[in-house]
């Protein structure tokens, strides 16, 4: 199946818009042990990819946000019993 702009959307050609992903530095580089949420977060990448080349001729800008490491979560504080100094990691982040 393949997917294609609302091209007979008079809305989108009038007026064009914007919609954001939001992924994951992990999509772009990968650390060890997380290989299934890295696959997820780069597949929101190529999507987002994809949908901004299908959309830019209607005038729509498709973006992707990928932030790095956000502390406090149940993520991070497994990650951080994997390092010898957590607080350097957490430092950097």
């Amino acid at each position: 199946m393949r997917a294609r702009p609302a091209e007979s959307n008079s809305t989108v050609r009038e007026r064009g818009g914007a919609t954001a992903s939001i992924t994951s530095v992990q999509a772009i580089a990968n650390e060890p042990n997380i290989s299934v949420y890295a696959a997820t977060k780069a597949g929101i990448l190529g999507l987002t990819r994809g949908l901004a080349i299908d959309f830019a001729p209607l005038g729509v800008r498709v973006n992707a946000v990928c932030p790095g490491a956000i502390g406090d979560t149940g993520m991070m504080e497994n990650a951080l019993k994997t390092v010898e100094d957590p607080g350097a990691v957490v430092a950097a982040a």
